[in-house]
């Protein structure tokens, strides 16, 4: 199974390579094409890669060492622009991933929260999805220091802290 996904995976990345169409046949009984023009594919960008200190947290999770984000990811915390200062987030966030004020368990087991200070009142919270050979943002945000204390995962769940 794993070697199918790889396969799929190594085929999709290929697509996006190459900006043609392109048919991906499986193996064994579940014989399946799957054909999908470019257009359609979702479009990944990598927005950060975790340090050192944060590495053999991720590591025990992940093999991966890059953290994408999908189109759909960017549009979505995009839309949040008259709530908080999006750019300024967007320029933190490699540095946020690279080196995180803190790190918690997220309430899925495979999302870890990493957080740095946005400014005086603010964290900025970066969920990060861990698969085991993929990380990808879920979306980011800003939330008040009073109400982040208050969150559940910040009780029980703090992995690491610099």
């Amino acid at each position: 199974m794993r070697e199918r996904e790889r396969a799929l995976r190594s085929a999709r990345l290929s697509i996006l390579s190459s900006g043609k169409s392109a048919m991906v046949s499986g193996s064994g009984d579940d014989n399946q094409q799957v054909r999908k023009p470019t257009s359609q594919l979702p479009t990944i960008h990598p927005v950060g890669i975790p340090g050192d200190a944060v590495h053999p947290l991720l590591a025990t999770r992940s093999q991966a060492r890059t953290v994408f984000a999908s189109d759909a990811v960017i549009i979505h915390y995009r839309q949040h622009a008259g709530q908080f200062d999006v750019k300024r987030a967007e320029a933190m966030l490699a540095d946020v991933i690279h080196d995180p004020w803190a790190v918690y368990q997220g309430k899925k087991a495979s999302t870890l929260i990493f957080v740095a200070e946005f400014d005086t009142d603010h964290y900025l919270i970066v969920p990060i999805k861990t698969l085991a050979n993929e990380l990808w943002l879920e979306t980011l945000y800003i939330e008040s220091r009073r109400r982040f204390l208050k969150r559940r995962w910040t009780q029980q769940g703090l992995l690491y802290r610099r």
